[in-house]
């Protein structure tokens, strides 16, 4: 914004900030490296970017754990099948087992963003339109994560989510919209978690908003809640419910369906390559929506860019349960 407001100085960008009390970030524009044609925003609003991010992202709020993925690949060794033990007589020879490992592999899938500003804009308005161009891009980052880590099918270099790292016997479809329907689909989703031995360390459920609410209202045969947890506490069987319009309703030929994920998201890894980086640029080129190469320069823009790499993977299958559910709406 300081740049842009002094068309391009970087003197008087830093006097700018200076004089309105960002030293901090003057500090920073001062040593900045001009090599990449840009200024990268300052670390300390990046960390910023991280916090607001993950609330939004449901999959994330669920308490799905995040480790580094440095060299933008990481492979996990896991335990695909275990010794087993079993009685026989005192001479008898003792029946050999194996145990049998797999991999669960990560490979950074790039998210990207980029929103051209107008600078005569940033010139005559306060530093809120730059924030506020940021959190759009935030937003923008925060949902299309969300739908791949939900919904994506790994294709075209996107991440795999959830409803497809699901085991074809996790999952059901055509649940009736009826309140004896219901309890039968949500209990059965828990109950084929545990059995599979999961640890429940944070198990928790994802879904839409008019989903729960269709829940929270079903009544039994003497108007009692079905489900009372879900006005009282949030929570479905005692687990919480997170609520994200990425989860589609149009679904099933009667354009009506739902999808309801239940997971112990302890088992879902999220591997983070890098952590999410701004920067904005003045110089800078852009092709648009049309295929036509745009000159930030010659146009008098300034371009703001988010990126993020990132993954996800279950560290085991099993502890991912749902289905797919019709007539689930108010």
């Amino acid at each position: 914004h300081a740049l842009a407001a002094s068309r391009g100085d970087r003197e008087r960008a830093v006097a700018r900030l200076e004089a309105d009390g960002h030293s901090g970030v003057a500090a920073i524009m001062s040593g900045a490296s001009e090599a990449a044609g840009g200024i990268t925003i300052p670390a300390a609003q990046s960390e910023e970017l991280i916090a607001l991010l993950r609330p939004r992202v449901t999959v994330r709020a669920s308490g799905a754990r995040t480790v580094p993925m440095p060299a933008g690949e990481l492979r996990t060794a896991r335990q695909s099948a275990g010794a087993t033990a079993g009685y026989g007589a005192e001479t008898s020879a003792i029946a050999e087992s194996e145990m049998s490992f797999d991999a669960v592999d990560k490979s950074f899938k790039l998210l990207r963003a980029l929103v051209p500003l107008s600078n005569s804009l940033l010139r005559h308005s306060s530093v809120a339109m730059a924030q506020h161009a940021r959190d759009d891009l935030l937003k923008a980052m925060a949902l299309r994560e969300d739908l791949a880590f939900l919904r994506g099918d790994g294709a075209n270099d996107t991440p795999k989510g959830l409803r497809n790292w699901a085991l074809a016997a996790n999952w059901r479809d055509g649940i009736a919209g009826t309140a004896a329907a219901a309890e039968a689909a949500v209990r059965w989703a828990v109950s084929t978690v545990e059995d599979a031995n999961v640890g429940m360390v944070h198990p928790g459920w994802i879904m839409r908003a008019s989903a729960k609410n269709w829940l929270a209202s079903l009544r039994d045969d003497r108007g009692n809640p079905v489900f009372p947890s879900i006005d009282a506490s949030g929570t479905l069987k005692g687990y919480p419910i997170r609520t994200t319009s990425q989860v589609p309703d149009n679904l099933g030929a009667e354009g009506d369906g739902t999808e309801i994920t239940f997971a112990d998201f302890d088992e879902v890894v999220i591997g983070d390559a890098m952590q999410i980086a701004i920067a904005a640029s003045t110089e800078a080129a852009f092709v648009d929506a049309n295929g036509e190469t745009i000159s930030a320069f010659q146009r008098d823009l300034t371009l703001m860019r988010a990126v993020s790499e990132h993954d996800l993977a279950p560290s085991h299958d099993e502890a991912i349960a749902g289905f797919t559910a019709t007539g689930w709406s108010l």
